[in-house]
Protein backbone atom coordinates (compact mmCIF):
# COMPACT_ATOMS: atom_id res chain seq x y z
CA UNK A 1 0.00 0.00 0.00
CA UNK A 2 2.90 2.33 0.58
CA UNK A 3 5.89 2.50 -1.75
CA UNK A 4 9.36 2.59 -0.28
CA UNK A 5 10.18 5.84 -2.09
CA UNK A 6 6.91 7.50 -1.10
CA UNK A 7 6.88 9.80 1.94
CA UNK A 8 3.39 8.72 3.00
CA UNK A 9 2.32 6.30 5.68
CA UNK A 10 -0.25 3.51 5.24
CA UNK A 11 -3.13 5.99 5.68
CA UNK A 12 -1.88 8.48 3.05
CA UNK A 13 -0.51 11.14 5.40
CA UNK A 14 2.98 12.54 4.91
CA UNK A 15 5.63 11.45 7.35
CA UNK A 16 7.71 13.91 9.31
CA UNK A 17 11.17 14.65 7.94
CA UNK A 18 14.27 15.48 9.98
CA UNK A 19 15.75 18.85 8.98
CA UNK A 20 19.44 19.68 9.03
CA UNK A 21 19.05 21.49 12.35
CA UNK A 22 17.39 18.47 13.95
CA UNK A 23 13.82 19.74 13.91
CA UNK A 24 10.92 17.83 12.42
CA UNK A 25 8.79 19.12 9.54
CA UNK A 26 6.88 17.97 6.52
CA UNK A 27 8.65 17.89 3.20
CA UNK A 28 7.05 21.17 2.06
CA UNK A 29 8.69 23.38 -0.55
CA UNK A 30 10.29 26.59 0.64
CA UNK A 31 8.84 29.86 -0.68
CA UNK A 32 11.33 32.68 -0.99
CA UNK A 33 10.44 36.16 0.21
CA UNK A 34 10.44 37.60 -3.32
CA UNK A 35 8.02 34.92 -4.52
CA UNK A 36 5.83 35.58 -1.51
CA UNK A 37 5.75 39.31 -2.26
CA UNK A 38 4.88 38.61 -5.90
CA UNK A 39 2.09 36.24 -4.85
CA UNK A 40 0.68 38.84 -2.44
CA UNK A 41 0.78 41.57 -5.10
CA UNK A 42 -0.91 39.36 -7.71
CA UNK A 43 -3.63 38.37 -5.23
CA UNK A 44 -4.17 42.01 -4.23
CA UNK A 45 -4.49 43.05 -7.89
CA UNK A 46 -6.91 40.22 -8.63
CA UNK A 47 -9.06 40.95 -5.58
CA UNK A 48 -9.01 44.68 -6.37
CA UNK A 49 -10.05 43.94 -9.95
CA UNK A 50 -12.95 41.76 -8.83
CA UNK A 51 -14.09 44.43 -6.37
CA UNK A 52 -13.86 47.12 -9.09
CA UNK A 53 -15.90 44.99 -11.52
CA UNK A 54 -18.57 44.41 -8.86
CA UNK A 55 -18.66 48.12 -7.99
CA UNK A 56 -18.92 49.00 -11.68
CA UNK A 57 -21.86 46.64 -12.08
CA UNK A 58 -23.67 48.10 -9.09
CA UNK A 59 -22.99 51.68 -10.19
CA UNK A 60 -24.08 50.98 -13.77
CA UNK A 61 -27.27 49.26 -12.68
CA UNK A 62 -28.20 52.03 -10.28
CA UNK A 63 -27.40 54.85 -12.72
CA UNK A 64 -29.41 53.17 -15.50
CA UNK A 65 -32.47 52.77 -13.27
CA UNK A 66 -32.16 56.03 -11.32
CA UNK A 67 -34.26 58.11 -13.74
CA UNK A 68 -36.46 55.78 -15.80
CA UNK A 69 -37.98 58.60 -17.88
CA UNK A 70 -34.61 59.79 -19.29
CA UNK A 71 -33.82 59.31 -22.95
CA UNK A 72 -31.64 56.41 -24.04
CA UNK A 73 -28.66 58.60 -24.91
CA UNK A 74 -28.79 60.33 -21.53
CA UNK A 75 -28.95 56.94 -19.75
CA UNK A 76 -25.98 55.67 -21.75
CA UNK A 77 -23.83 58.69 -20.91
CA UNK A 78 -24.71 58.51 -17.21
CA UNK A 79 -24.13 54.76 -17.06
CA UNK A 80 -20.75 54.90 -18.82
CA UNK A 81 -19.61 57.70 -16.50
CA UNK A 82 -20.86 55.75 -13.47
CA UNK A 83 -19.06 52.58 -14.56
CA UNK A 84 -15.77 54.37 -15.23
CA UNK A 85 -15.84 56.34 -11.97
CA UNK A 86 -17.68 53.68 -9.95
CA UNK A 87 -15.98 54.26 -6.55
CA UNK A 88 -16.76 57.98 -6.63
CA UNK A 89 -20.27 57.37 -7.99
CA UNK A 90 -21.10 54.84 -5.28
CA UNK A 91 -19.79 57.25 -2.62
CA UNK A 92 -21.85 60.08 -4.14
CA UNK A 93 -24.99 57.92 -4.34
CA UNK A 94 -24.58 56.67 -0.77
CA UNK A 95 -24.13 60.21 0.55
CA UNK A 96 -27.07 61.47 -1.52
CA UNK A 97 -29.37 58.72 -0.26
CA UNK A 98 -28.17 59.14 3.33
CA UNK A 99 -28.66 62.90 3.49
CA UNK A 100 -31.62 63.44 1.17
CA UNK A 101 -33.42 60.10 1.29
CA UNK A 102 -34.99 58.24 -1.60
CA UNK A 103 -36.93 61.19 -2.97
CA UNK A 104 -33.95 63.40 -3.81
Amino acid sequence: MCDSNDNRDDYGFERYQHNDDGSLSFNAPDVSSTNLIIIIIVLAVLIGGVIYVLMSGVAGYYSWNEFPSDSLSNKLVKTVAAVIFSPAYILYTTAKLSFFGRGG
